[in-house]
């Protein structure tokens, strides 16, 4: 609840009366419980579809004809159709409920994720990857809004870091898994990275059972929620919205003229461009840097994202216990400058190589959790439902440009260039202003 604040100042925010018998904490718990590791098991399965390629790159090219710049566009053709389709998919979602829309991008995005074992050509593969990226646009944007259903601002960052640890897990898990599939080559006349897309999209597709049977929208929804626990919980959550939107805005317009999203697209956009301009070729990399084989180089590269998937859980968490994201940003997209700068330096001396490069991949991941607390510190309501849309699609054009990019220059070159985008993301994140209640100290 909210009363207004004297002299015409904004309303603020009472405290959410606890009823007898209601922990707060054992609240959090059981929604931490039942609704993260699904998040997390999804969002691995999202992303398996998403970077096998990287996996299947050498192998995929030569049996496809393309060279390093026709793979490099047709691997950043994901992220124009992720581009175009996030914010209406996000409007849906709050009309359909996070349950049934979220089931229905997972068995498209899985149907069109095995396709791929069947692309001949560079068409057929600048289709295909054109459509999986329309078709999982709303997935990510969609799990962040479904998170501010459950969680409060001030928990948000640990929230997310968790959810997406998946996504250094999925590198390690897919890492693993695709070696072994690829071993696959000959088998039934299919190669094998057509075994690797095949099966990787199985776990997209069963899992939408999943969804529809276990995922929970609301917290009023929830069977393992007492009734005072269900009440107590969305009236702080609605207390919550009421403390942002008083600091910040909470109407759909602002989701397009708010400055500091534009702000947060431009920070975005520059970790993309780093982020996935490496991700993409991260395998290769390693391989080189030592003359492996590719099985080799594929069990290689899970050193990297298991040191993400630590960096992750700790940054989040550090960030809501000390109010401090913009900081929780700022700094690991430093650290990510100075490992890639220091990679370029050791790029065939495999030890070295794998150090730095896991620094650097752990200090962009870990900055994540903290990134995508920032937009709740001022937008609430259709503006946040937007805002976060708006945000992750104009910032994933970096996916495009950097997978596109990384084939036009050399290795080393791409590093430098990887690392200018981070320490200008990281001063763009410093000068954005965010409201003192909003947490940032």
């Amino acid at each position: 609840m909210s009363v207004p604040g004297a002299d015409g100042a904004p309303a603020v925010a009472m405290p959410v009366p606890i009823p007898p018998g209601v922990v707060p904490a054992a609240v959090y718990r059981k929604a931490v419980w039942r609704l993260i590791p699904l998040l997390f098991i999804l969002y691995i399965a999202s992303f398996l579809d998403r970077v096998n390629l990287n996996h299947a790159e050498i192998p995929f090219s030569k049996d496809l004809g393309l060279d390093k710049s026709q793979y490099g566009f047709g691997a950043g053709l994901f992220f124009v159709g992720y581009l175009l389709s996030q914010v209406p998919s996000n409007m849906i979602l709050v009309r359909m409920g996070p349950r049934r829309w979220i089931a229905c991008i997972m068995v498209t995005w899985g149907l069109i994720s095995g396709a791929m074992a069947f692309a001949t050509d560079k068409n057929s593969f600048y289709c295909l990857r054109f459509l999986l990226g329309f078709a999982e646009a709303g997935f990510f944007p969609g799990m962040l809004l479904y998170l501010s259903y459950w969680f409060p601002s001030t928990m948000r960052a640990q929230m997310v870091g968790r959810f997406m640890t998946a996504i250094a897990v999925a590198q390690v898990v897919g890492s693993s898994l695709s070696s072994q599939l690829m071993k696959l080559d000959g088998v039934a006349g299919l190669h094998g990275w057509q075994w690797l897309f095949l099966i990787e999209a199985l776990p997209s597709i069963l899992l939408t059972v999943v969804v529809l049977k276990a995922m929970v929208n609301r917290p009023s929804e929830a069977s393992w929620l007492n009734r005072d626990e269900a009440a107590w919980l969305d009236a702080e959550l609605t207390a919550d919205r009421a403390r942002v939107a008083a600091v910040g805005r909470s109407d759909l317009r602002a989701a397009f003229t708010e400055p500091r999203v534009y702000l947060l697209m431009a920070v975005y956009l520059a970790d993309c461009l780093a982020n996935y301009g490496t991700t993409f070729s991260i395998t290769s990399l390693i391989q080189n840097s030592g003359n492996f084989d590719q099985i080799t180089a594929i069990w290689l590269t899970a050193i990297p994202y298991s040191a993400a998937t630590v960096a992750m859980i700790v940054v989040g968490w550090n960030s809501d216990r000390t109010r401090s994201p913009r900081a929780h940003v700022a700094i690991p997209y430093l650290v990510g400058a100075a490992a890639f700068l220091s990679a370029t330096f050791c790029m065939t001396q495999p030890v070295p190589f794998i150090i730095c490069a896991s620094i650097g991949v752990a200090a962009v991941y870990c900055a994540l959790g903290p990134f995508w607390a920032l937009p709740a510190t001022f937008l609430a309501g259709p503006a946040s439902a937007a805002g976060i849309a708006v945000i992750n699609s104009v910032g994933n054009l970096g996916g495009f440009l950097g997978t596109f990019l990384k084939g036009s220059f050399t290795p080393t070159i791409w590093f430098q260039i990887a690392a200018g985008f981070l320490i200008v993301g990281a001063i763009v994140t410093m000068s954005l202003r965010l409201p003192r209640q909003g947490g940032d100290r």
